[in-house]
């Protein structure tokens, strides 16, 4: 039974293991790894309301067990109880080298807009594991708003260092620098984004941006129309992309643009 369980959760097959951990409880029915384990196969399916009931059960149980509390604390958080969810992770002091909660806890702390909660969280979670690629990225988030910039871009750097693929981390260490009015290197690293992911809508919206910022305007209206195709709806950038056209004297297309663009968003008041 149980290496048939390990089999069926190591190729992802969750009916298997739903009705494995079904028939434990069948004769076990307040077993806590079965209550727990199946609640996390809802999860993984999307179902958030019935794997935050079963953990929850399961931590009736054994009340004292970290994973639990972790796996609870990821369901409140995707049902949007965010509150709930960090006094879930907040339960972190029954393992205190558990990464992946430290972690979790610091998402939560971003999403409450707490700034200093995620860094302390993050910081925690890299002391511990120090190549946690995604604390890297998300403590430069959190030090972005915090505006300690400098710090923002070197944990940029470190987490692009560990995971040279890491799109999201190219994307946002442009989003600093285009902060910090250092539009050419802001302009590389949303090339280096889009060269990981060519159909990353933000990255090519804010290429365009930058673009023109640095008044490479024809540029500018080619990275706006890719993003565009790839999000027709794209508010924003359908307004930059009829700026531009105008600035660049083509003011039949430009008006054109905008008229759809207000078509297509009558209610707006930043139009």
């Amino acid at each position: 039974m149980i290496s048939r369980l390990i089999r069926a959760r190591q190729r992802g097959q969750l009916i298997e293991a739903e009705q494995i951990y079904r028939n434990i409880l069948g004769t076990a029915p307040h077993n806590f790894d079965a209550t727990q384990f199946l609640g996390v196969v809802f999860l993984q399916r999307g179902q958030l309301s019935d794997g935050e009931r079963l953990i929850a059960r399961a931590l009736k149980i054994n009340p004292k067990d970290p994973s639990a509390h972790n796996n609870r604390g990821n369901a409140l958080r995707g049902l949007k109880r965010t509150g709930d969810a960090l006094a879930s992770f907040d339960k972190i002091a029954l393992k205190p080298d558990y990464v992946e909660a430290f972690y979790n806890r610091g998402v939560v702390f971003q999403e409450l807009m707490r700034a200093e909660g995620a860094l302390a969280s993050y910081d925690r979670a890299l002391a511990l594991r120090p190549d946690h690629v995604e604390a890297l990225s998300n403590r430069r988030n959190t030090l972005h708003k915090l505006k300690r910039y400098d710090e923002a871009l070197a944990s940029f750097d470190k987490a692009i260092a560990l995971k040279p693929d890491y799109a999201e981390a190219f994307y946002n260490r442009g989003v600093v620098f285009q902060e910090l009015m250092r539009a050419e290197e802001a302009l590389a690293s949303y090339d280096k984004a889009i060269a990981l992911r060519p159909n990353y809508v933000e990255a090519l919206y804010n290429r365009g941006a930058a673009l023109q910022e640095l008044t490479r305007f024809e540029e500018a209206l080619a990275s706006y129309g890719k993003a565009i195709a790839l999000r027709p709806d794209f508010a924003e950038a359908r307004f930059n992309r009829s700026l531009v056209l105008l600035l660049t004297g083509n003011y039949a297309d430009g008006w054109d643009e905008y008229a759809a663009l207000l078509t297509g968003n009558p209610d707006s008041k930043e139009l």
